[in-house]
């Protein structure tokens, strides 16, 4: 199944995203750097040409290819961050400095009435080459799409949860605070989200499926793994790169690496229930 951009959510409304806001100022102030780098080199040049043809040619030249340059690139990443600005789905939950695009591997997923949650694992980060993630400018592409596994009755969901689940008494602290608003992108909030709230993560997820699990794909990322496309699943449990490999019938495999290894132990007679465990 091809990739899907994350477009099935409409997240509640956010505060001014600060991060944002510092970069569209950096932007802006590289586009004032240009600006008066053309002058600069304007000058320059028109002093050195009363001595130098070439040497005029070669400074004054120069700084306008220079100035350019910079005032593209900043304009180029300013434009980026508005476009975002626009479009709600482009930033997630966290307040990052860039516009985000998440990919999923697989659709969105969709609650049945009479599906329940049997397990969960997480925090989890997406390994091997599909959590691949990359940034242009201001606009960044990731494939870090989920950091906790729901194990159902039906299907496994992976869902992005983050700081609009928080509970009140995690909230409130100030580190999550400091990793909110600092400016960085979506893959260094989730990593720090991540290590920051591991042994809270049951209580983070309390507070998700208090608004029912039907209301899930509503509220967040998510992308859902059907046991009937399940090939099967490994459950790895190294010092590092601990977790479960998913392979679909289709070859496709989907890798989820855990710190919390004891989580698998209660992971695996799920699984085992609806699909092959090697």
């Amino acid at each position: 199944m091809d990739d899907n951009d994350h477009k099935q959510n409409v997240l509640p409304e956010q505060p001014d995203n600060i991060p944002k806001k510092i970069s569209e100022f950096q932007s802006l102030r590289g586009i004032l750097t240009g600006v008066i780098l053309i002058v600069a080199s304007i000058i320059i040049g028109t002093v050195v040409y009363q001595y130098s043809l070439v040497g005029s040619i070669l400074i004054g030249g120069g700084g306008l290819v220079i100035s350019g340059i910079v005032i593209t690139i900043s304009a180029i990443g300013f434009r980026q961050l508005r476009d975002a600005e626009k479009s709600p789905n482009s930033f997630n939950e966290f307040q990052t400095s860039t516009a985000v695009k998440y990919k999923t591997p697989l659709s969105a997923a969709n609650m049945s009435p009479d599906e329940v949650v049997e397990g969960w694992l997480g925090p989890v980060t997406v390994g091997g080459r599909g959590g691949f993630s990359f940034q242009l400018v201001n606009k960044e592409y990731t494939n870090q799409s989920a950091n906790t596994l729901l194990f159902t009755n039906k299907q496994i969901v992976a869902v992005l949860i983050g700081p609009q689940d928080m509970p009140p008494s995690l909230a409130a602290d100030t580190a999550f605070t400091a990793v909110q608003y600092s400016p960085e992108d979506a893959v260094t909030k989730n990593v720090q989200f991540d290590a920051l709230y591991a042994h809270k993560w049951g209580d983070i997820l309390r507070s998700v499926m208090a608004s029912g699990l039907q209301n899930l794909p509503q509220q967040h990322l998510t992308y859902a793994i059907p046991y009937d496309q399940v090939k099967n699943a490994e459950i790895v449990k190294k010092i590092i790169n601990s977790g479960i490999t998913v392979t679909l019938k289709n070859g496709k495999k989907l890798v989820y690496n855990t710190l919390l290894k004891e989580q698998l132990d209660s992971a695996q007679p799920i699984l085992q229930k609806y699909i092959q465990v090697i």
